[in-house]
């Protein structure tokens, strides 16, 4: 009778830390991600920077193009965030239904 009992408390308990471990390796993968994504952008926006400033210095003309043309520079910087964005929600998502698994086998032991 004590082993029949203990058995969804140790279920339970060890949902809660498959959850647990889930949240945090989907917290730091997108934390990490995020890294990632602003670490590509500004690197991105640099050397586009570099490219801009170089064509800007053989032509003053030139200059003034590149100057009209840097908004559009910042387009994949926004997709890249964009993106982020979606996987945030998707983190959010995972999360929910982890509690949602962790109450269900909460009201589970329960009854």
């Amino acid at each position: 009778m004590l082993l029949s009992r203990s058995a969804p408390a140790n279920l339970l308990t060890r949902a809660r830390a498959e959850a647990d471990v889930l949240r945090e390796n989907a917290r730091r993968e997108a934390e990490n991600k995020a890294k990632e994504i602003e670490l590509s952008a500004r690197q991105q926006q640099l050397k586009e920077k570099e490219r801009i400033e170089r064509e800007s210095d053989s032509s003053g003309a030139n200059s003034r193009n590149m100057i009209r043309a840097w908004p559009s520079a910042k387009i994949p910087l926004d997709r890249k965030i964009d993106t982020l964005s979606v996987k945030e929600r998707h983190l959010d998502d995972t999360d929910a239904k982890l509690q949602r698994r962790e109450k269900e086998l909460a009201a589970r032991e329960w009854t």
